[in-house]
């Protein structure tokens, strides 16, 4: 177990993977933008709401750096001070990036002048890191499921990954399956541990387990997880090439889903 365990860091390292213009992978981070930007006094915001994923423009109005910084003081309280947001966008994207590298968030590889520009890849990368801490913070206050699945005394101290990652081995366990995963991407791209975890939450069946069509698989995945009420959570090419920001945004959400029944 010891030995599994150590495997299991692996992808603690892990980059979040490409980010495109596609509007249903995009659909996924304005869904959790919008849920907690709702919050937000609507005066303090330099564009309409809720944002949509739909719309062309939207990289240029969070260009300023504005939007964000109150999506991370919503993720993330205390560690941002909005009285210093401004009018200037470097200095908004660099209080951004300064309060994410303070949290822990992974900023490797985000560049200032791209952000101010409207760049759509190292805007949504800034989005996914602070909606990861966002749901790691989630995911470990709830302490009490937890505890009552993976009784080891610092399991609250694990990497996100190792955590969710030893949940869905000990989900399979009970539904009597040997197989674990070891890696937030390459291990779901056939579907079997999500359509196990769907299973378990929704009794939504794994009818398709033995399917060898992996894009098949996929589509009933992304079907089914719609039983979840939670709207786009992953698409079918995020499953199939293993994205790990979409992987790790929907393991988060069936962990959640999980913890609240």
């Amino acid at each position: 177990m010891a030995r599994e365990r150590e495997a299991l860091e692996g992808d603690t390292n892990q980059d979040s993977g490409a980010f495109t213009d596609d509007k249903e992978e995009l659909e996924i981070l304005v869904k959790f933008m919008n849920e907690h930007l709702a919050l937000v006094d609507e005066g303090k915001l330099t564009h309409g709401m809720p944002l949509s994923h739909e719309d062309d423009a939207i990289f240029e109005s969070l260009s300023d750096g504005i939007t964000i910084c109150h999506l991370f003081n919503q993720l993330i309280p205390e560690q941002l001070d909005e009285s210093a947001i401004s009018i200037d966008k470097t200095e908004n994207w660099n209080l951004c990036i300064n309060a994410c590298n303070a949290s822990g968030c992974r900023m490797t590889d985000i560049n200032v002048e791209e952000l101010e520009v409207g760049n759509p890849e190292h805007i949504q990368k800034v989005i996914f890191q602070i909606i990861k801490l966002g749901l790691e913070t989630d995911v470990k206050l709830q302490e009490d499921y937890i505890k009552s699945l993976l009784p080891d005394d610092d399991v609250i101290e694990w990497s996100i990954d190792k955590l969710l990652l030893t949940w869905v081995n000990t989900i399979v366990d009970q539904h009597g399956h040997s197989r674990h995963s070891t890696s937030v991407t390459k291990d779901f791209k056939d579907s079997f541990f999500y359509m196990v975890l769907l299973d378990h939450i929704t009794g939504s069946g794994v009818d398709l387990l033995d399917e060898e069509d992996n894009e098949l698989k996929a589509m009933d995945v992304s079907d089914k997880s719609k039983d979840l009420g939670k709207g786009a959570v992953i698409t079918i090419n995020g499953i199939l090439e293993g994205t790990y920001w979409q992987n790790f945004i929907f393991l988060a959400s069936l962990f959640l889903t999980a913890a609240a029944k």
